[in-house]
């Protein structure tokens, strides 16, 4: 449950009513988390769909190092769907950047206000840690490009 000690919040590194929103208690929530290495540079991505029925306003969201980040809400609710949730925002995709290298947690959730009545839901896919390549690695083709088009030059006699 949202808003206690051992509740959600915790769970993603947040303090005590950091789930709260609009002036609303958050009652219950649910948090899947992922802690893993990254390196500076490297860009965190996923795509995301939100779903639910209800109407009040309960919202999805991904908390990256202990930032909570608000993916969608339901007061801003997309086309109804076919199918379990009455709404859905469809497939979107969210990315954000390591300045640094080390350790990070990521955490997907969702959070009820005001109510626990209906069902709300967050489906992820296609995580991935993308590694930039080094300036090193890119210096290092250009030079062997280089090399390579001298020799070129030099083997067709200009």
């Amino acid at each position: 449950m949202a808003g206690f000690a051992r509740g959600p919040e915790a769970k993603a590194g947040l303090a005590v009513g950091a789930f709260d929103a609009f002036g609303l208690f958050a009652v219950e929530g649910s948090t899947a988390s992922q802690t893993f290495s990254a390196q500076a540079g490297s860009i965190f991505s996923f795509a995301w769909n939100f779903g639910t029925r209800e109407t009040a306003l309960d919202y999805a969201f991904v908390v990256i190092d202990g930032v909570l980040n608000t993916l969608n809400r339901a007061v801003n609710p997309a086309a109804p769907s076919s199918a379990n949730d009455l709404f859905q925002t469809g497939w979107r995709s969210f990315s954000s950047g390591f300045a640094q290298s080390g350790l990070r947690t990521v955490t997907f959730g969702v959070v009820d206000l005001t109510d626990n009545a209906a069902r709300t839901s967050l489906s992820i896919d296609q995580v991935q840690v993308s590694a930039v390549p080094e300036a090193d690695v890119r210096l290092m083709l250009l030079a062997g490009l280089a090399a390579m088009a001298f020799v070129t030059r030099r083997l067709k006699g200009g």
